[in-house]
């Protein structure tokens, strides 16, 4: 409780990081997993979406994203 009251929730726990990252900072880290996976052989790419931020207090609350789709082979 002290984090919420001292204001440092989105620096000291993970889930408030995760929400309150930049919609830039996880395009980049989409960017450098596509660039990884394409490294290996594998193919893949970046996906805008929208993310549920998740349930308790923010049940139905969405948020700008990105995904990495990964392509199969049959």
């Amino acid at each position: 409780l002290e984090t919420y009251r001292d204001g440092e929730a989105e620096k000291e726990l993970p889930v408030w990081r995760m929400i309150a990252a930049p919609a830039r900072t996880l395009a980049a880290r989409a960017r450098a997993l596509v660039a990884s996976l394409s490294a290996a052989g594998i193919a893949a790419e970046v996906l805008e979406v929208r993310s549920t931020v998740g349930g308790g207090s923010l049940p139905e609350e969405t948020q700008p994203s990105f995904a990495v789709a990964i392509g199969g082979g049959a």
